[in-house]
């Protein structure tokens, strides 16, 4: 695996990546926990159910986020690989202008 400067600006789009993944999933964390007293009211939940409850859906919530990051990640590449072959672009940023701005 080949390692990436952090004063880079691929360093720096990792960890911008990585900062907001984790900032959006501690604001679902969060917003779930706003909603546990509506959910222990309809449900008659304990407060164990409702500590399952919350883990069973951020645990689901992460294995999402890596499964379908990495699958989108893998039809992105090859839409963009595409496109190169079939439009003829020399370098990587004629060919993402050509995907994403038209």
């Amino acid at each position: 695996m080949a390692t990436v400067a952090l004063k880079s600006s691929a360093g720096k789009w990792i960890m911008v990546s990585t900062i907001l993944a984790s900032a959006m999933a501690f604001i679902d964390g969060t917003a779930l926990n706003v909603v546990l007293p509506a959910l222990q009211k309809n449900l008659n939940a304990t407060g164990t159910d409702l500590f399952w409850m919350l883990n069973a859906y951020l645990l689901m919530l992460a294995s999402l986020i890596l499964i379908i990051g990495s699958a989108i990640a893998g039809v992105g590449l090859l839409l963009l690989s595409l496109v190169k072959q079939t439009a003829g672009a020399k370098d990587f940023w004629t060919t993402f202008f050509s995907v994403f701005l038209v």
